[in-house]
């Protein structure tokens, strides 16, 4: 069977995810209501010259900076702050603060009208931590969330090395 490939550049059938870093599992807890994401990799480099010459002798590539930045619909579902904590020493800030997550974006073919089965490619960010948190509250508008995770880790996967988006954790969490 040939290959399906997306035909556009428009993606309507897309799925964030996030699990605790370290989960072995191939599931990710889906996050419902998410409005827009961002990712933005940033490529570090050290130039290094050399006497008696004048153009740059070496590029050293640093450590990647990877930001994640999503708005989410406050919906009665988990927020992402949540989410992205899962598994923290306390439900408190400082509890929370040093929890690690795996971000997930599945991109599902432009032929889907949903989100289902698995993805035909995915990114993920693993060592992700909160980075800023904001809660709107419009008076004439929905309440949003947004939250920055950063970290240094992306992977984009095929088909065959894609996780599932599970059913995702229990909204009492």
């Amino acid at each position: 069977m040939p290959a399906t490939f997306n035909n556009r550049i428009f993606y309507a059938c897309q799925q964030v995810g996030l699990k605790p870093d370290g989960d072995r599992t191939n599931n990710f807890a889906p996050i419902h209501g998410v409005q827009s994401v961002g990712i933005t990799t940033n490529f570090n480099l050290s130039q290094v010259f050399e006497l008696g010459q004048i153009s740059i002798y070496e590029n050293i590539e640093d450590i990647p900076d990877v930001d994640v930045s999503m708005t989410k619909v406050l919906d009665g579902t988990p927020p992402i702050y949540l989410l992205a904590t899962r598994g923290a020493s306390t439900p408190t800030l400082s509890g929370r603060q040093n929890q690690k997550s795996v971000f997930a974006l599945g991109i599902w073919p432009d032929t889907n009208d949903s989100a289902n089965a698995d993805p035909s490619s995915q990114v993920e960010c693993s060592g992700m931590f909160v980075s800023s948190l904001a809660y709107n509250f419009p008076l004439e508008d929905n309440f949003t969330e947004d939250i920055t995770l950063v970290g240094n880790d992306k992977l984009w996967k095929d088909t065959a090395a894609a996780n599932n988006f599970g059913a995702g954790p229990d909204p009492r969490m």
